[in-house]
């Protein structure tokens, strides 16, 4: 199997049991070497749940994805973001 496709599985699937809005998440992944990065943007509400007190719930999930990723050497990072409510206003013409 895909060693980038089954951790972005195994982040969708944690993500997935963690949120409300499901139909509001956006995972992107860049590989750069031995290392991926996985962008997760949610809707607001979804981002503290995923946070969770303190960071630990996000913090967590890093290490699993960490050790996850291990057996394979790669380093893992997520970065979790807000959806922008609107988009930026375009500059006067």
């Amino acid at each position: 199997m895909d060693v980038p496709l089954a951790l972005r599985e195994c982040l969708e699937f944690v993500i997935g049991s963690l949120i409300t809005h499901k139909d509001q998440v956006s995972i992107t992944q860049t590989r750069e070497g031995d290392r991926l990065l996985f962008d997760v943007r949610l809707h607001p509400d979804d981002v503290t749940a995923l946070i969770g007190r303190h960071g630990h719930t996000v913090k967590a999930l890093r290490n699993v994805m960490a050790a996850a990723a291990l057996r394979d050497q790669l380093r893992v990072a997520v970065r979790v973001e807000p959806f922008e409510t609107a988009p930026p206003a375009a500059p006067p013409a």
